[in-house]
């Protein structure tokens, strides 16, 4: 190679870079809008806590969507939520809840006008494709991470069935190569029994069909649960809710749709109020 040719593969290279640069920065200005802060307040086990998770606003009044395990199990619970790009907080209260989704439906008060995230139209996702998260693991708020996809997901999947649960749920993933992951492939019978020595009563009540993302490089810590999967698109295609064995776990886009609809019609089914003793384990809960 002469010394052409070295400074084109460098020029070409610096070209690269500075497209790149230029993209995410984009990317990050015109998402960081729909991204919210999420204080939760309470007592747990009968000690004061708080702790902070992710949100994201589907709705320009103030509906953000969450992970339920971010607010269960704590009693006398206050919420407060201020945008990303605010210092202001609002007080925010429990719309709607499904528990065993771990999926929430928060309304902030005074909110009227705010910007809002769009689901993907197509939930497919490829193996190997990049995804971007922004949330805020510890304190280091408005973290805009980076990572794949390890398995394929689909547009169709199957609506999750609530009478099943993770707890009695056995995972055939082994025998039989699934066309995409569900919360039983992470949460099942083996792995309890592989993990006695925590309970898993939350994991264990979670329903093993509902349709999750696989991906890696995001690398989720607490507080980062809630936060939205992006593609390269800055479509919302998935909410990020733990990491289990070095993967970061997201709820695929497909059940956040079927969710926020219920959610938001008015005859839908009734919200519920978090209750019960449920907590996800350490290895889980990432809020």
């Amino acid at each position: 190679m002469d010394a052409f040719d070295n400074s084109e593969q460098i020029r070409h290279t610096q070209l690269s870079d500075n497209s790149e640069h230029i993209r995410h920065t984009q990317l990050s200005e015109n998402l960081k809008p729909i991204i919210w802060v999420i204080k939760v307040s309470g007592v747990v086990k009968r000690h004061p806590q708080k702790f902070f998770a992710t949100g994201f606003s589907m709705r320009n009044d103030g509906l953000l969507l969450t992970s339920a395990h971010a607010i269960n199990g704590v009693t006398a619970m206050k919420i407060k939520a201020r945008k990303l790009t605010e210092e202001k907080f609002e007080t925010a209260e429990v719309k709607y809840i499904r528990l065993k989704w771990d999926l929430a439906l928060l309304k902030v008060n005074n909110v009227t006008d705010c910007s809002v995230g769009e689901f993907v139209s197509d939930g497919s996702i490829w193996k190997g494709q990049p995804l971007l998260h922004i949330g805020h693991p510890f304190d280091f708020v408005g973290s805009y991470l980076i990572g794949r996809a390890c398995f394929s997901c689909v547009e169709n999947v199957i609506s999750p069935r609530n009478s099943e649960n993770c707890g009695s749920y056995d995972s055939k993933a082994c025998k039989q190569t699934p066309e995409y992951r569900v919360m039983g492939h992470m949460w099942n019978r083996a792995y309890f029994s592989r993990n006695q020595d925590l309970s898993f009563s939350f994991e264990k009540s979670l329903v093993p069909s509902v349709p999750i993302v696989q991906c890696n490089g995001i690398n989720a810590r607490p507080g980062s649960s809630g936060g939205p999967l992006f593609n390269m698109e800055g479509k919302v295609a998935g909410m990020l809710v733990g990491k289990v064995d070095g993967f970061d776990i997201a709820i695929h886009v497909a059940a956040l749709k079927m969710f926020f609809t219920d959610a938001t019609t008015p005859s839908g089914p009734d919200a519920t109020a978090p209750s019960g003793p449920e907590e996800p384990s350490k290895k889980q809960r990432i809020c």
